[in-house]
C-alpha cells in the first residue's frame, strides 16, 4: 500500500505541475491576445483627447489664421471692383480733359483768327477810298436804327465812318448811365443783325466792354 501512494502522490504532483504550467501558459496568452487588441483597435475620441498634451494647442491658431485669410480672401474682390471703378473714372477724366484742351485750341485758334481778320480789315479800311453816296446812306442808317429802334437803353454813337465795301463803328454807354453793360451791347446786336442795311454785309468782328463796343464790316468775305 505504502508504494501506491507514493505512486499515486507522484502521479498527483505532475498533474498539479501540469495544471499550473497549462493556467500560466493560458494567461499569458490571453494577456499578449489582449495586448495586441488595443494596439489594433482604432482610436476613440475620449482616447484622443487623453493622448493631446496642453503644449499641442498649434492647430487652433492655425484655424484662426484660416478664418483670418477666408475674411481676406472675400475683401479681395470687392478691392478689385473699386480699383476697376476708380480706373474708370480716371478714364473719364481723361476724355474729358482731352475734349476741353481741344476746345481751348479751337478757342485760341478763333481768337487768333478773329485778330488776324480784323487786322485784314483795318488794313483794307485805311486803303480804301470812300463812296460817299454808299457811306452816308450806312452811317445814316446806323444812326436811325438807333434813334428808332426799341432798345431799353440807347448807346451813344462816337464815330461812324465807312469807305467802299468796309465801315469802322464806335460806340460808348450813355454818359451818366451807370446800369449799362454787356446785355444792353447783346440786346443792340441782336436787333442790329435784323434791319435790312446790315445783312449787305458779309464779314464782322467787334470787341466790347461793359461801356464800350467797335464794329468792324465788310461787304466781302
Amino acid at each position: 500500500m505504502g508504494d501506491k501512494n507514493v505512486v499515486l502522490l507522484l502521479l498527483a504532483f505532475f498533474c498539479g505541475v501540469a495544471v499550473t504550467s497549462g493556467y500560466v501558459y493560458l494567461t499569458a496568452q490571453l494577456a499578449e491576445s489582449a495586448l495586441t487588441a488595443v494596439k489594433n483597435a482604432p482610436l476613440t475620441s475620449g482616447s484622443l483627447l487623453n493622448n493631446i498634451e496642453p503644449r499641442n494647442q498649434s492647430p487652433a491658431f492655425e484655424v484662426v489664421n484660416t478664418a483670418s485669410l477666408t475674411a481676406k480672401g472675400r475683401q479681395l474682390p470687392i478691392a478689385i471692383d473699386k480699383i476697376q471703378t476708380l480706373e474708370t473714372q480716371l478714364s473719364v477724366l481723361k476724355s474729358e480733359l482731352a475734349v476741353q484742351r481741344q476746345l481751348a485750341h479751337n478757342y485760341q485758334l478763333q481768337l487768333q483768327t478773329s485778330s488776324d481778320f480784323q487786322q485784314t480789315l483795318l488794313t483794307q479800311f485805311d486803303q480804301q477810298r470812300r463812296d460817299h453816296e454808299w457811306a452816308f446812306q450806312v452811317e445814316t442808317a446806323l444812326n436811325d436804327f438807333i434813334l428808332t429802334a426799341d432798345l431799353s437803353i440807347k448807346p451813344d454813337v462816337v464815330n461812324a465812318e465807312c469807305k467802299s465795301t468796309v465801315c469802322k463803328f464806335q460806340l460808348t454807354a450813355p454818359q451818366g448811365n451807370d446800369n449799362f453793360n454787356h446785355h444792353h451791347w447783346r440786346e443792340f446786336n441782336d436787333k442790329l443783325i435784323q434791319q435790312t442795311f446790315w445783312q449787305q454785309f458779309k464779314s464782322t468782328t467787334s470787341n466790347s466792354t461793359d461801356t464800350a463796343l467797335s464794329i468792324l464790316v465788310s461787304k466781302d468775305l
